[in-house]
């Protein structure tokens, strides 16, 4: 006889319903490691049987897959820990740069199995350290796989929420009281959220650690309550060092393998020095070609800062400037602009005119030609470049210009 056939919405309605149960068994796991940690070990066993709660394989897996993509995302380490409670301007960056891929499998899999391989492979270790009889170190084992489980699962919860008030909810776009008063709302709710997993994250793997192995099953050394509590706290800390130190590894492998695109940039000719005359220096006329390289529109936008200029004399004194260089923008045409944008994948030549005014003269040049420039011999001219917003320079714009020939502006 053949079998029944299953139909479609059944297999959809079972699937559905098989994560709903998971999902609930993980909170309810979650839920007594955090409120029952000291009746934590006892409990295991026939709450496992009665599948109650979820596995502790399974849990640290779970746990270790949703840590992998912060260590993906910012592969430094153990560093890690205090820039994502910042959300500093680096990891913002990083998550815009990710996009999609901060989820994809490639990136769960290449953090997230080191990160299971150690967790568990240093469980094991601390189990063998705390525990004697042999029999009941698997139980010891489990609660330690729950303490870490509950740990990196708390922390990837606690560091996308502020991601999710940062970037979901925006209270300064509202423009009613009703919205002003959810979305503040919500945003005061992500904040307590975040506050509270960032405490489960660190206090209860240490409570679970502590009674991981109770007196009777815990080595000689290991049996005052004491001892445990403070042993749980280096022990603790050492082990997600380490794991994070590990997991992280493939991460910057791949991440030294792949070059970033960033936008190159070409020096066309020389940088020709200006000046009003025998003792002067107060411009600088150059053409640089950009090459985007990037997915990003980069652009350089002349109402900025673009040019910083020193200039030391041939006794070694900085001449001082009476002003701040001021920076002119031409296209290839040579027509200035405000703002001059360059293309993903394009390649720009632009002109830049710098101009200033020196607080005191550089006395008699050295010599002049009959061209009607001069020469300084000992004067340093540095420029440093900072032209372009929208993406990366893939090296510093400085230029050192060294016994300089200056002409007469024109």
């Amino acid at each position: 006889m053949s079998e029944p056939r299953v139909s479609l919405s059944l297999k959809v309605e079972s699937f559905v319903s098989g994560i709903v149960r998971f999902v609930n068994r993980y909170a309810r796991t979650g839920w007594l490691a955090v409120w029952r940690p000291s009746s934590f070990n006892h409990r295991l066993g026939r709450s496992i049987r009665k599948k109650r709660i979820v596995p502790p394989l399974t849990f640290l897996i779970v746990g270790c897959f949703l840590f992998s993509v912060i260590i993906d995302t910012y592969a430094e380490g153990w560093i890690v820990y205090f820039n994502w409670i910042w959300l500093d301007e680096e990891i913002s960056k990083k998550i815009q740069e990710r996009g999609g891929d901060l989820f994809s499998l490639t990136a769960i899999v290449r953090s997230g199995l080191p990160t299971f391989l150690a967790f568990a492979v240093l469980i094991q270790t601390i189990a063998w350290l705390i525990s004697k009889p042999r029999w009941l170190r698997p139980r010891v084992t489990a609660t330690l796989s729950y303490a870490f489980g509950l740990h990196a699962s708390a922390f990837a919860i606690a560091c996308f929420l502020p991601i999710i008030g940062i970037y979901a909810l925006n209270p300064e776009t509202s423009d009613s009281f009703v919205s002003n008063l959810w979305q503040y709302g919500m945003a005061y709710l992500v904040l307590g959220l975040t506050i509270f997993f960032g405490l489960v994250a660190f206090l209860s793997p240490i409570l679970l650690i502590i009674w991981a192995a109770h007196p009777r099953e815990a080595r000689r050394w290991n049996k005052p309550v004491w001892v445990r509590s403070i042993a749980a706290v280096p022990v603790f800390l050492l082990t997600i060092f380490l794991v994070t130190e590990l997991g992280s590894v493939p991460a910057r492998f791949t991440s030294a393998l792949t070059q970033t695109p960033m936008v190159e940039y070409q020096v066309m000719g020389e940088f020709k020095l200006l000046g009003d005359g025998p003792g002067d220096v107060s411009g600088v006329a150059s053409a640089v070609m950009f090459h985007n390289k990037t997915g990003d529109l980069a652009y350089i936008d002349a109402s900025n800062p673009i040019t910083g200029v020193t200039i030391t004399g041939s006794d070694g004194s900085e001449i001082p400037l009476t002003n701040n260089p001021k920076t002119l923008v031409f296209d290839e045409n040579r027509v200035e602009t405000s703002i001059l944008a360059i293309l993903p994948g394009m390649a720009q030549l632009v002109y830049f005119e710098v101009s200033w005014e020196l607080g005191e003269t550089l006395g008699d040049p050295t010599s002049e030609y009959d061209d009607g420039s001069w020469w300084y011999d000992g004067v340093e001219i540095k420029l440093s470049y900072d032209p372009l917003s929208g993406a990366d320079l893939a090296s510093d714009m400085d230029v050192e210009l060294t016994n300089p020939t200056v002409h007469p502006r024109p």
